[in-house]
């Protein structure tokens, strides 16, 4: 009874519920009961009960009742302490866990490589300084894994040596270029205690290339450039502020995380209420011009775009933000988001904002605090309403005052706020454009490390559902622009352009500061080509046509804007003035009819021959899922339409094929699952038409069709496989599994995220072992019917024998 009631009094306190009478029995779920709280409690019980617990137990048995019995057992079942050497295993923060769940379900390490060029490099001095730095720093050879992290016993690594000195010219560039793409898409191997990789390679002529790569789940950039700092110490024996690290008895990274917690424990709550209250004023991500994931080719390349300005003009520009009391990194967001604006076929939309926060916490001295090595990471969403003929002036300002309140309330985390708000859309939520920068930090590569190591040659970030990643840094007094992209994320030429445009805003401002006064001038081409211009119930033909933006001006290439017609001077008399808009001097009239430029800049026409659908902020043409489809032999004909409810897109296929023994309803749904490699592609509703039907079928009379047919989704006999699944995901998830089984079951729409994914592959493992199923499947799949089938291809002979023994066992305890 004692035990019951520390429990109780613990969730309580957690879930906020002090006034709350909650008996042994009750479902804590009903409470409120989460993922994230289910951690929390975790980590208290095992902190006051000395025992090793795991929270997929505590999901899987959401009552104190069973919460006793679970940790009653672990008491018993303990003979020795959990772990001699050298720490227990202590929860991620909320950005590594979302680093280590976006490793597992993308199959990309959030990291950051870089190279450094020098010549005259003691390689005997850097390994003895290498081999300080491991000591001084314990999370250097921290293991990450199943969600949690331990420090591992130091194993003696030291930096890898290429000796290429007697490598003729040709051969030393096509090496160097190799070990560049080879670090730069790298994972390193952190489950076993692997997150930072540093070589060397030795050129003739005492030359050398210093290559250096961490992996942010465990090393955030600003610890990555600390640690750098750090060896150039160690290797110049300049140590004597740094070796007192090494005599530390426990892990100052994990004391300082868990005193800031306890710390901001109310604040989190009242922040987290302030963001709740918000989630329907949240904007989609930018509208670029995508090629949405599943329909890309090589999905995980990533290149790079640069740009350094001089000193003299990085001067310029640091002079002007002191005239106008603003920070630099203000005027270089504000000039960022007007060119995602540009580029995106929405005016509103949500940026990804990185920030590193090493305030004082707990009983960590400010020397410990500032040489510390670790996630110190936090992102936040931020809101931009990009509006026509608006003055910089008055964008810079919107922008600061947003961040400032975003700011203010950003102990709950970025990283948690997507997780509500895909709850609150049902769907994942992700946030690919990110804009990072450096330049409160100061110079962030010393002149002593450039002294040492050489100059900074190359420098590339990697993260998990990032498309693209802008960075701005001071580096010898110049302002260093980077672009760290996704390659085949965007349509072609989009990137290289929208680059090209942002540089010319930052150089604009730097001649004329008098710019932060005017409306910007979008200086793109007009192409006047028109194509399939016999489809359209044009209310007039003109002489030009165009894409008009919502910003009131030419879209670029790929952007989806409107049709727009020049009207000459001799016919404005015929239209409402608030109907045209004024570009250059120049009347459009602006369509109902969607439209974009391809890179050839002739104008394509959203139509029924080239329909568009909007999916998790993406346009897609169905006509290019159809083509996927449409591989698998079993299929004469697919068509995909997109259809319209409220604010609901549902994607509907129509399949000409014949059904028979060997092509059942359930092998047709599995056909999906082989064509079409992530969810966000599948259709929501399958119909069997004859070839006549898919022939006469158009957007006018497919509602007639359907009314007269029956999805095949609901035709499908469920399995006792897929009932387990069902059962499986709706316990982790908190949901009822009274309802009867729905195979099409989402587990993100239906309220699971990414710590829930763990618990529910740690579930189907359990009873399901070799299954094959990872936390990719979670998150590619994510319906019982797509999962059961994984459970069944990689486990022909067992998956449904085991899974009739479980059913049996459930309805024996009814």
């Amino acid at each position: 009874m004692k035990l019951e009631h520390q429990i109780g009094k613990h969730v309580q306190h957690v879930l906020d519920l002090p006034d709350s009478k909650i008996s042994p029995q009750d479902n804590l779920i009903e409470y409120g009961l989460h993922s994230l709280a289910i951690m929390r409690l975790v980590d208290i019980f095992e902190k006051e009960y000395e025992a090793k617990l795991s929270y997929i137990d505590f999901a899987m048995a959401p009552s104190i009742e069973d919460w006793v019995k679970i940790i009653d057992d672990t008491k018993e079942s303990k003979t020795k302490k959990l772990i001699d050497f050298p720490t227990p295993y202590v929860n991620l923060s909320e950005m590594q866990y979302a680093h280590w769940v976006g490793r597992q379900g993308e199959n990309v390490s959030s990291h950051l490589y870089i190279e450094f060029a020098g010549k005259y490099l003691n390689i005997e001095k850097l390994q003895q300084a290498y081999r300080q730095l491991l000591q001084c720093h314990p999370m250097l050879s921290v293991s990450i894994a199943q969600g949690q992290q331990s420090i591992q016993k130091l194993t003696e690594t030291g930096i890898r040596i290429n000796d290429l000195t007697k490598v003729d010219e040709i051969k030393v560039s096509e090496f160097l270029a190799q070990q560049r793409q080879n670090m730069t898409h790298q994972k390193l191997d952190i489950e076993s205690g692997q997150v930072i990789d540093v070589r060397v390679t030795v050129l003739p002529n005492q030359h050398h290339v210093l290559h250096i790569d961490t992996d942010m789940s465990a090393i955030d950039p600003q610890s990555c450039f600390i640690l750098i700092q750090h060896l150039s110490d160690l290797y110049s024996e300049n140590e004597k502020d740094l070796l007192f690290m090494s005599n530390k008895s426990s892990v100052p990274y994990f004391e300082y995380i868990q005193a800031k917690d306890k710390q901001l424990e109310q604040q989190k709550k009242y922040d987290e209420k302030w963001w709740k209250s918000r989630l329907e004023n949240i904007s989609d991500i930018p509208a670029l011009p995508y090629i949405a994931e599943g329909l890309r080719d090589q999905p995980n390349l990533f290149t790079r775009e640069a740009f350094s300005f001089n000193a003299s003009d990085t001067q310029v520009l640091v002079n002007i933000a002191s005239e106008y009391n603003i920070l630099v990194e203000l005027i270089c967001l504000t000039l960022f988001a007007e060119t995602v604006a540009l580029w995106s076929s929405e005016n509103q939309f949500r940026l990804n904002l990185p920030f590193f926060s090493r305030e004082k916490y707990g009983t960590c001295t400010d020397q410990e605090i500032s040489h510390m090595v670790g996630d110190f990471s936090n992102m936040c969403l931020l809101d931009i309403h990009a509006k026509a003929g608006e003055k910089f002036s008055e964008s810079l300002s919107r922008i600061k005052q947003s961040l400032e309140e975003v700011y203010l309330h950003s102990t709950y985390t970025g990283v948690e706020v997507l997780r509500d708000l895909s709850k609150y859309h049902q769907q994942l939520e992700t946030a690919p454009i990110v804009f990072t920068s450096g330049l409160n930090y100061g110079e962030i590569i010393s002149n002593q490390v450039q002294k040492h190591f050489g100059q900074p040659i190359w420098c590339i970030s990697q993260g998990s559902k990032v498309d693209l990643d802008v960075q701005v840094a001071l580096i010898n007094e110049k302002l260093v622009i980077n672009w760290d992209i996704r390659k085949n994320a965007f349509q072609q030429k989009v990137i290289p352009e929208m680059f090209k445009y942002y540089i010319s805003r930052i150089q604009s401002f730097i001649l004329d500061k008098e710019k932060i006064h005017s409306i910007p001038e979008y200086i793109l081409p007009t192409p006047h080509t028109l194509l399939n211009e016999d489809e359209l119930n044009l209310p007039f033909k003109g002489e030009h046509y165009s894409v008009i933006h919502g910003l009131d001006t030419c879209c670029p290439c790929w952007v989806i804007g409107y049709l727009g017609i020049q009207v000459s001077e001799e016919n404005l008399y015929k239209f409402d003035p608030s109907d045209l808009i004024n570009i250059h001097g120049q009347y459009w009239y602006k369509t109902t009819h969607q439209a974009y430029f391809n890179d050839q800049k002739d104008i394509c026409v959203v139509s029924e021959l080239n329909p568009q659908i909007k999916r998790n902020g993406y346009w897609l043409n169905p006509n290019d899922i159809a083509e996927k489809i449409a591989v698998h032999p079993a299929i004469q004909k697919v068509k995909l339409f997109p259809i319209t409810k409220g604010e609901k897109n549902t994607l509907v296929a129509l399949l000409v094929c014949a059904l028979d023994e060997s092509l059942s309803y359930t092998n047709l749904l599995s056909i999906y699952t082989a064509c079409l490699n992530t969810q966000a592609l599948q259709p929501e509703q399958s119909y069997i038409v004859s070839e006549d039907e898919i022939d006469q079928v158009n957007t006018e009379n497919i509602e007639v069709l359907l009314a007269k047919k029956i999805p095949i989704e609901s035709q499908k006999d469920i399995s006792a496989l897929e009932k387990v699944i069902y059962f499986m995901m709706c316990s982790v998830i908190g949901i009822s599994t009274e309802q009867e089984d729905d195979i099409n079951i989402d587990f993100f729409e239906y309220g699971g995220d990414s710590l829930l994914a763990t618990h529910l592959i740690a579930v189907i493992q359990k009873y399901f072992k070799d299954s094959g199923l990872t936390i990719v499947d979670i998150f590619s799949q994510r319906t019982v019917c797509n999962i059961a089938h994984i459970i069944e291809e990689n486990l022909p002979n067992t998956a449904h024998k085991i899974a009739s023994v479980f059913l049996q066992v459930m309805e024996g305890k009814k």
